[in-house]
């Protein structure tokens, strides 16, 4: 979704997440991201739909311990 967007950071905290199942390469080389994204629902992403999803956005250091997966 935001994937090689590399000037993108902004917030997402309206972003609803709750449906999503597949968040692979979401943030890949977003490299100036770094908002919150603890109110992201992952209750329906596995592990494995999530590679690479934050693959070289080297900004990007929020607290996502929060997330189900």
């Amino acid at each position: 979704m935001f994937y090689l967007a590399s000037a993108f950071n902004q917030p997402l905290s309206n972003f609803n997440t709750s449906n999503v199942i597949n968040m692979s390469f979401m943030f890949y080389k977003a490299s100036s991201f770094n908002q919150s994204l603890s109110n992201f629902n992952t209750s329906k992403v596995t592990s494995s739909n999530m590679t690479a999803m934050f693959w070289y956005t080297t900004n990007f250091s929020k607290n996502i311990s929060c997330w189900n997966v």
